[in-house]
């Protein structure tokens, strides 16, 4: 179980690691999204753990995640055209897994590189439903008028609602976090930004017969698995010697 927030900048700094995990595990392992909503709105918002209290101080967070990373991040959106909220955005991301977990997937992809590559205000409105029928005319698997008949009505925020508490049931308050899970065996928890290394080690550490097989190392596969991706991700792909955050 994942828990990303899509205005999360330490959830899309991990996305080459996450991409390909599951890539090559995705015959052997079940995965989900809780989306974690962590900015309802700028009025009251604090975060202890980066010591942020308003929009213009996430700026220099992005900063650091990018560089850390290598992941780019369009981190003057903050001062330029700062969201207001994530909920919008998470909000859309569930109503688009009520179809498919790819849908939602994808649109959860979207909506960040909206965001992260070419500073859109995802929490706009206009922004997620520009997303969504972007997303429509890529497959014919999104049907678009359920989007928005739920993104548009309560059904959208039910299911973010369930996601929302979930999060604070489980006591996820860092982003991401991950929950790795082995019926009769147990649970491992992973908090903030992880190497690739250190979700095989969770995994392997559940199910040690995973380490027997040989990962899916095609390029080609893989980009054609996921729809998109940026050079940040290729690397990753193609090599485990690139410094992990």
């Amino acid at each position: 179980m994942y828990f990303p927030d899509s205005l999360c900048c330490w959830s899309w700094a991990m996305e080459p690691q996450w991409r390909k995990l599951i890539f090559q595990y995705k015959e052997h392992v079940n995965w989900s999204y809780r989306m974690g909503g962590i900015i309802p709105s700028w009025n009251g918002y604090v975060d202890n753990i980066n010591s942020v209290t308003r929009a213009s101080q996430m700026g220099p967070m992005w900063l650091h995640a990018e560089q850390v990373s290598g992941m780019p991040m369009y981190a003057t959106i903050w001062n330029n055209n700062p969201p207001a909220s994530s909920f919008p955005s998470c909000i859309a991301v569930k109503c688009a897994t009520a179809q498919s977990l790819e849908m939602g997937e994808r649109m959860l992809r979207k909506l960040r590189e909206s965001c992260h590559l070419n500073g859109k205000d995802i929490s706009d409105k206009r922004v997620i439903l520009e997303e969504a029928e972007a997303l429509a005319l890529t497959t014919s698997e999104f049907d678009l008028n359920k989007f928005l008949n739920d993104f548009k009505s309560e059904s959208g925020q039910d299911y973010f609602r369930e996601d929302w508490d979930e999060t604070r049931k489980r006591g996820v308050t860092r982003f991401p976090t991950l929950f790795f899970s082995m019926p009769e065996i147990g649970t491992i928890q992973l908090s903030g930004s992880q190497s690739l290394h250190n979700m095989k080690r969770a995994l392997f550490q559940l199910n040690p017969k995973l380490q027997a097989i040989e990962p899916n190392a095609s390029v080609p596969e893989y980009k054609t698995y996921w729809g998109s991706w940026i050079e940040r991700e290729e690397l990753e792909f193609t090599s485990e010697s690139i410094a992990q955050v």
